[in-house]
């Protein structure tokens, strides 16, 4: 009798288990897919030529200059609004689409889409990253020094680092909104709700009295505050999917560094 014998149906299931999908290499494929797709889209593009704009109109050596190459050309109509606008599409794409109960037949869970999507914003820090330095390079120069009202100003490494942790936290909240309220209307609403939101002085620490000072040396605790900010959109998006030890662990996280960076670091703190 010539020919192989066919493999027995336990045999088979044997083998597809074997052959699982590592879901911490989907979470990793997925996350530069979705990273890749958010830093291209057009309302992100867009986004950025806006903080491009502004960081132009106060190229003018005043204080203005300062604050917004300091994070504050990101806010208003600038990119970190509409980077909430952009994750939020991303993230409810599949609602959208009427593809949820395709994507169940997936081998990665809901859960992981939604670490994907928070992970893909690390590519949106980057961009702010390149942006901001962009700037600061064509304007300033390689010494680091920018002259506001006749005064020499160096910002520290802190300071420089509010930019991309405030996009970060807004597309964190487009994803925790997107999880809990899918429904399209409610993306463009949030950033519509968050544009006058973005000017309270503790999302770009800019308030500064004397701009030799810095941030008077709260720029690390401010920087807690938006990493736990973040940390605790990211928990809240999470938790849609199902309760977990690492959302609650993230959710504590975040809501501690929130509240010690915004007591230690926000604006009404001692120093000020």
């Amino acid at each position: 009798m010539s020919g192989s014998l066919p493999t027995p149906a336990w045999a088979q299931a044997t083998a597809a288990v074997r052959h699982v999908p590592d879901r911490r290499a989907g979470l990793r494929a997925l996350a530069r897919v979705e990273g890749r797709r958010l830093v291209r889209h057009p309302l992100f593009l867009l986004g950025a030529a806006c903080s491009a704009l502004i960081l132009t109109v106060f190229a003018d050596g005043s204080t203005f200059e300062y604050w917004n190459l300091l994070g504050a050309a990101l806010l208003f109509a600038g990119l970190a609004p509409w980077t909430l606008l952009v994750a939020f599409l991303a993230a409810q794409r599949a609602h959208r689409d009427g593809a949820r109960d395709l994507y169940r037949a997936t081998p990665l869970p809901a859960q992981t889409r939604t670490a994907a999507a928070l992970l893909s914003l690390l590519w949106a820090a980057a961009a702010t990253a390149v942006l901001l330095a962009v700037a600061w390079l064509a304007r300033i120069g390689l010494d680091g020094t920018i002259a506001i009202d006749g005064r020499a100003v160096r910002p520290g490494a802190f300071e420089l680092a509010q930019g991309p942790l405030v996009v970060m936290a807004f597309g964190a909240f487009g994803v925790a909104l997107a999880r809990w309220l899918p429904f399209t209307v409610a993306g463009p609403l949030a950033m519509l709700a968050a544009l006058p939101l973005s000017g309270l002085p503790w999302v770009v620490q800019r308030q500064i009295e004397n701009p030799g000072d810095g941030l008077h040396g709260h720029a690390g605790w401010h920087l807690a505050f938006l990493a736990g900010v973040t940390l605790a959109a990211g928990a809240a998006a999470l938790a849609r999917d199902g309760r977990s030890r690492g959302a609650a662990l993230l959710a504590a996280l975040g809501l501690a560094g929130a509240v010690a960076g915004y007591v230690l670091g926000g604006p009404y703190a001692g120093g000020r």
